[in-house]
């Protein structure tokens, strides 16, 4: 049986598993909804910590792309041996509350997409509707443009908010939204404080705040080392309780911009000066942070075993470790791997569908108490010390029972 792969969503685990498909001689067509002008030129883009799932980028791609690694890198003309520890401050008083202790490199997710998808099939402008198993164990989607394809498995690599999931399991797929609002954009700044950042650290590093706030500051996009007007930064500010999304405070783009700049005086340096040199011009929404636990649907939807998930469509973390990004990226070598082993019946691909989900699973369960325990003391500063980033750094789940 030569294996057909519909894989919708057009982000790093989709991307990366078509690559290792293509591997394998595995045909596998990525549908993504955005337009290629929207999906290449997107307004705000995250940053990233690669750490754990560097592994699984590395056993995916061809020779010629794994040389070519450092192009998703923030900063792509440091050595390759400049790793980092992210520092962590009380930003109120600019204290050193502790640093991470493994070694990760910041990637930019717009450079990523770049890289994954070259040589890969993607299909633009492909807004999924509806999946139906059709004949010799086959499976169709179906498009809003009329279109549709068919294959021998639907993997669902479409974000949090995943149609791929809601139409697999309906209401038991539907994310939730824990009570968090959350800031999230990219910007340049004047050269003094362009430099002002990258002194504090050339990569990345976070604050906490008594007022139960996190501030993060990462660099996005060094365009030129020796030229700051090309540095792009992300900052990313997130609060429990009040002003949510459509409260007053936060009701247009300078009710937002107010509200933020409001906070400099609060703030110890750098950050005030960071926040005060925010540009006035500047344009961002507000998000709300999600979760989603998965949980064993083989025996509970129609579609088992010719649809599954993968990365955020499958596990949605809080973003307060990095989890989602290198979960998702072992999802993809996991699967990967899995469907390089079927050969022939309809029954072999349903048994590595399940196999691979029993892992994805398991590894996912691990890692949820502490992206649930990152996300809570990340807005309780009584409580910061607790927090596993501090405890454990960027590590698996699977290293924090040996450190307590």
């Amino acid at each position: 049986m030569a294996l057909q792969v519909i894989i919708i969503g057009a982000g790093t685990t989709g991307l990366l598993l078509a690559q290792g498909l293509k591997q394998t001689g595995i045909k596998a067509t990525v549908y993504e909804r955005e337009t290629p002008e929207m999906y290449m030129d997107r307004p705000r883009e995250w940053g990233m910590s690669l750490h754990w799932g560097t592994q699984s980028v590395m056993r995916l791609l061809s020779p010629e792309l794994r040389g070519r690694i450092k192009e998703v890198w923030t900063d792509p003309t440091i050595p390759d041996n400049s790793f980092y520890e992210l520092p962590i401050y009380a930003g109120h008083s600019g204290e050193l509350l502790g640093k991470t202790s493994d070694r990760s490199m910041r990637v930019t997710r717009r450079k990523m997409r770049k890289l994954f998808s070259e040589g890969i099939d993607i299909q633009y402008g492909k807004h999924l509707l509806a999946i139906a198993k059709s004949e010799g164990g086959r499976v169709t989607a179906t498009f809003a443009d009329g279109t549709s394809v068919s294959g021998h498995l639907i993997v669902g690599c479409d974000s949090a908010n995943s149609t791929t999931r809601q139409l697999l399991l309906g209401d038991a797929g539907k994310v939730n939204h824990l009570d968090l609002t959350m800031l999230n954009f990219t910007c340049k700044f004047d050269v003094e404080t362009a430099r002002l950042i990258r002194a504090t650290h050339p990569f990345a590093f976070n604050s906490y705040h008594p007022a139960n706030r996190m501030l993060w500051v990462s660099a996005q996009d060094i365009g030129d080392p020796e030229d700051p007007t090309t540095w792009t930064f992300q900052l990313i500010m997130s609060w429990p309780g009040t002003p949510r999304a459509g409260d007053q405070d936060l009701a247009d783009q300078a009710a937002r911009t107010a509200y933020l700049k409001g906070m400099a005086s609060e703030y110890a340096q750098p950050w005030r000066t960071i926040i005060e040199k925010i540009p006035d011009d500047i344009k961002f929404g507000t998000d709300k942070v999600s979760s989603w636990r998965p949980f064993d649907w083989s025996t509970t939807t129609l579609l088992a075993g010719v649809t599954t998930l993968a990365g955020d469509a499958a596990h949605p973390f809080p973003p307060y470790r990095g989890q989602g990004l290198n979960t998702g990226l072992e999802d993809a070598a996991e699967l990967a791997a899995e469907l390089a082993g079927v050969k022939s019946a309809p029954e072999e691909l349903t048994a590595a569908v399940q196999r691979y989900e029993k892992c994805m699973l398991a590894r996912a369960h691990r890692e949820f108490p502490l992206s649930e325990k990152s996300a809570s003391a990340a807005h309780d500063f009584k409580r910061i010390h607790e927090h596993p980033i501090l405890k454990m750094g960027l590590d698996r789940a699977s290293g924090f029972a040996t450190q307590g």
